[in-house]
């Protein structure tokens, strides 16, 4: 059993949030492919980080991701309930997640008065087992109450499964789950083949890019294994996002301004330069992706954003500071709520 934490959140949280957020569609259709078919998907709303009081504790209670999924059956619509942790076992306000969880269900079921799906997603360490955990309350030897819990287990499932269903949700998850034979180079390769090949739209394809290569680190010399995989054309789809996320004029600035400074036969030298011209590409597209998500996210709830807010959007440098722009504006009542006014 993992020592409590202090913290309420997993440091994952906000990556997949986003991630999950962006793509609902992709990623029940890759665990629950049967409730997917009856979703209407165009319908679906999020109840934004949704905050209960704890009556008894007085604590406030924040759901990860908390969505309303209406069907295809007439009027019935009902509640996906997702919590991320990042191992199993590990508590947090004295719970461990399906306690949560469990808490989570009626706090939600007594307030929207729908029938709840809840799901558990463990991202990096977790037993193997069935797909289902039974979350039981009894008394003395009675069964009072049980929840049934849907178990996702990424490192216990097999990446090329996945994967074969060629979905950018199949991409990013797939990097978190067991790589089997690959070597971590190719693991990463064939994550970034599915995510270019995807038919999805750039800011879910970014996101999902973003978790590849955020938890797929390589080696000194699994990066050069990787490097040469990319030149294969059996890879072009990952070699065409790999520049994408690094932005290739970025990159063949960097590498033209280097040939001029170094002398000719240090190769480990422009080895390295070439890395560093990456990382530096990497982290100019992390910055504009997550501007454009953000201006994505504006314009589905306030409308199209005016030239001055796209410009004021697009002149804040800090990662940080727009991840949590986007953590409001799902209960941000206009954009003075979100430092974005005219006369912010």
């Amino acid at each position: 059993m993992a020592s409590d934490s202090p913290s309420p959140h997993s440091p994952h949280d906000k990556r997949f949030k986003n991630l999950f957020s962006s793509d609902l569609r992709g990623f029940v259709s890759l665990f629950m492919p049967d409730m997917a078919k009856v979703v209407k998907w165009g319908a679906i709303t999020f109840i934004d980080k949704e905050l209960f009081i704890d009556i008894p504790a007085g604590a406030r209670r924040e759901i990860d991701l908390l969505a309303r999924l209406p069907t295809r059956q007439g009027d019935l619509a009902f509640l996906l309930l997702t919590e991320i942790e990042d191992r199993e076992g590990r508590t947090r306000d004295e719970m461990i997640l399906p306690e949560r969880i469990f808490m989570y269900y009626g706090l939600a079921r007594s307030r929207y008065r729908l029938p709840i799906f809840p799901v558990m997603l463990y991202l990096f360490h977790a037993r193997s087992g069935q797909p289902w955990h039974l979350h039981r309350h009894g008394l003395l030897d009675h069964d009072i109450m049980t929840l049934k819990i849907r178990r996702i287990a990424l490192p216990t499932l097999d990446a090329r499964t996945y994967l074969s269903q060629g979905t950018a949700m199949a991409g990013a998850l797939g990097a978190l789950m067991d790589r089997g034979r690959w070597s971590p180079a190719e693991h990463k390769v064939a994550c970034l083949d599915v995510i270019g090949k995807a038919n999805a739209n750039d800011a879910v394809k970014f996101l999902a890019l973003d978790t590849v290569e955020t938890y797929l680190e390589l080696s000194e010399a699994e990066a050069e294994k990787f490097e040469a995989l990319l030149g294969e054309e059996e890879h072009v789809e990952a070699r065409n996002i790999e520049k994408t996320w690094a932005e290739r004029l970025k990159e063949k600035a960097w590498e033209e301004g280097l040939d001029e400074g170094i002398e000719e036969g240090r190769r480990e030298g422009r080895r390295e330069g070439r890395r560093e011209g990456r990382r530096e590409g990497r982290r100019e597209g992390l910055l504009r992706g997550r501007q454009d998500i953000l201006l994505k996210q504006l314009r589905l709830k306030f409308g199209p954003p005016s030239p001055s807010l796209e410009a004021r959007v697009k002149g804040i440098r800090d990662i940080e500071k727009l991840d949590a722009i986007a953590e409001k504006i799902l209960s941000a009542k206009d954009l003075r709520a979100l430092g974005l006014g005219e006369d912010s």
